[in-house]
């Protein structure tokens, strides 16, 4: 956002006063807004959205219900409410790389990382602990083929998009914890009984390969859909 020494990536700041190209961006933030699906934002440079006008809508159209609470949320949340509830969020996404890279994952791309990001992905050999998460109620956007040009690299893993909906405090049902908080001991657990349950004729198959990952008790989905890039299937 460009503050604390911190680069700004927001596009339409990027392009400044000058810039002579018009620019729409889109958003797709039913989630961010804490609002049901179908409310997605759009902001343009002066003068572009009105180009908009009349165009075909693809998609089931929003509720006015779901609008009113769009722009309840924004009213009442506010610019700095947003910006202090998403600064919390970035600071609870460095635990969740530290707590995946303690489970023994590697973190997607690390390096390229961009501060302040909700979205985080991790490799997952034979996708063992994903499969361990989503018994205990996690979801997650499946990862595979991650490098297609390296074969004996994990190929798969899976992708985290947290809002700050995963700040809220579970209660009861969380024993006093937050739904991040859940997660990150779930993680924790799932590791430690994976490291437990490594046995010795698993490693005598690649993790990569379908034999390994159901000797490992991971996710044969995985396989699966890396053979969606071969042609002719």
């Amino acid at each position: 956002d460009g503050r604390g020494g911190r680069g700004c990536l927001r596009l339409l700041d990027l392009a400044g006063a000058r810039c002579t190209t018009p620019l729409i961006v889109t958003l797709d933030a039913h989630k961010h807004l804490g609002v049901d699906k179908g409310v997605s934002s759009c902001v343009g440079s002066p003068g572009t959205l009105s180009h908009l006008a009349g165009s075909v809508r693809v998609g089931a159209q929003p509720t006015k219900g779901m609008l009113v609470r769009a722009l309840a949320d924004l009213l009442l949340v506010g610019v700095d409410g947003y910006t202090r509830i998403y600064r919390e969020l970035a600071e609870q996404m460095r635990r969740v790389e530290a707590a995946v890279e303690a489970a023994g994952l590697a973190v997607v791309h690390r390096s390229h990382r961009a501060a302040g990001s909700s979205v985080i992905s991790a490799e997952d050999p034979a996708g063992v602990l994903m499969r361990k998460l989503k018994r205990r109620g996690h979801s997650f956007a499946s990862l595979f083929n991650l490098y297609p040009s390296d074969p004996a690299r994990c190929q798969y893993g899976w992708s985290l998009s947290l809002t700050p909906y995963a700040l809220r405090d579970l209660g009861g049902a969380g024993g006093g914890a937050t739904a991040l908080e859940v997660f990150l001991r779930d993680l924790g657990r799932a590791a430690a009984e994976a490291r437990a349950a490594d046995s010795r004729l698993a490693t005598l198959f690649s993790a990569n390969s379908l034999p390994g990952i159901l000797l490992r008790g991971g996710t044969e989905e995985l396989y699966l859909f890396t053979l969606l890039w071969r042609p002719g299937l």
